[in-house]
């Protein structure tokens, strides 16, 4: 005699029934990860049904797959919506200038850079003058210890013109 399950099916045949719906379930995973990861994909049941190889019925029958294709196109819409929000947001509107105001503001970025670079040399000759400054310190020290009795000086003096081997 056939053990008989509930649903009056041979247990074999509930067997391989459990384990299709399991490769069938795995297969709907799948492709809507493939939806949801690849933009170009359409969020549609035709696609799924393709993609999963399953009827666009056995989509119909089990409601979940049909549910998560909403919730991609939802996701793919506020991404839409964010992505135009933030180009409204980066990017001034450009005013229209006359071509005298377009002048007067190349002047005043003419007048900006000028008293940058005045102050640069400035500044470059403010070095200039200290390192003469300085250069002359130096050549006057070294005269003075050339020129000194001191016998220590010059034994420094000495050890520092040795040359290291």
């Amino acid at each position: 005699m056939k053990i008989v399950n509930k649903s009056s099916l041979p247990q074999a045949l509930e067997e391989k029934n459990q384990a299709d719906f399991i490769t069938v379930t795995n297969r709907i995973s799948d492709a809507l990860q493939k939806i949801s990861s690849n933009p170009k994909l359409k969020p549609t049941q035709s696609v799924l049904a393709r993609l999963s190889k399953v009827s666009r019925g056995t989509l119909n029958n089990r409601v979940w797959p049909l549910e998560k294709l909403e919730e991609i196109k939802s996701q793919r819409k506020d991404l839409v919506k964010l992505v135009e929000s933030e180009k409204e947001s980066t990017i001034p509107p450009l005013p229209s200038l006359s071509l005298e105001e377009r002048l007067n503001c190349s002047r005043e970025e003419v007048r900006v850079w000028k008293t940058k670079a005045d102050q640069y040399a400035k500044d470059n000759e403010h070095l200039r003058h200290l390192l003469e400054v300085q250069t002359r310190r130096v050549n006057l020290l070294q005269s003075n210890l050339e020129n000194s009795n001191d016998p220590l000086l010059k034994n420094v003096i000495e050890f520092n013109t040795i040359k290291p081997i």
